[in-house]
């Protein structure tokens, strides 16, 4: 499996790890100096993107990624006030669905 790895603060890397200790590869990391990498053409090296980031972007990097046909999986944490649920697209506090 190649993934992206978005956030790649101390959650990330330690996803990182796990993905090379399982024989795994990382087709793209994502962070805040190269968040302009989030794009189509670099999402299209990755079978899924793994979103480790905060409530203020982590919708619209999961919206980029479900955009570019990108299966994303997201582990950021402190929803409850992030622009989602704002919009109305949280079913509860601890689980969110896009699309």
């Amino acid at each position: 499996m190649k993934a992206a790895i978005i956030g790649y603060g101390k959650m990330g890397r330690e996803i990182e790890k796990i993905l090379l200790e399982r024989g795994h590869s990382v087709a793209l990391v994502i962070d805040t100096d190269n968040a302009s990498d989030l794009n189509a053409a670099n999402l299209a090296q990755a079978d899924v993107a793994l979103e480790f980031t905060m409530p203020t972007t982590a919708y619209g990097n999961i919206r980029t990624c479900i955009e570019n046909a990108t299966p994303a999986v997201s582990g950021t944490t402190s929803s409850r006030n992030c622009a989602a649920r704002r919009a109305g697209r949280c079913s509860t506090p601890r689980t969110t669905a896009w699309g």
